[in-house]
């Protein structure tokens, strides 16, 4: 019912609405959006809350992938460095 033109509204048989019945037409969809609005908020609130649980996890894999990179890296350098000892020097 948001942005409707009450002064030209008519009921069922075509006739305008009454100033009276125009009033109860507003207070109705004041109720009505009143109410919702109590459960948009708690709707709000809950697609907050699982896109911040969601963004964690993204981070938590993103920390996880990194460190197995560093330690990958880390066995890469060992293992060349174990590789390089065995290699006799050239003169």
């Amino acid at each position: 019912m948001s942005h409707k033109n009450y002064n030209n509204m008519s009921n069922s048989k075509n006739e305008p609405l009454t100033k009276e019945q125009i009033k109860e037409q507003k207070d109705k969809a004041l109720e009505f959006y009143t109410e919702e609005l109590k459960y948009l908020r708690v709707e709000k609130e809950y697609e907050t809350l699982v896109a911040e649980i969601s963004e964690a996890r993204v981070k938590q894999i993103m920390f996880d992938r990194k460190i197995v990179e560093l330690m990958v890296q880390e066995q890469e350098m060992m293992k060349n460095a174990e590789e390089a000892s065995k290699t006799p020097k050239k003169q």
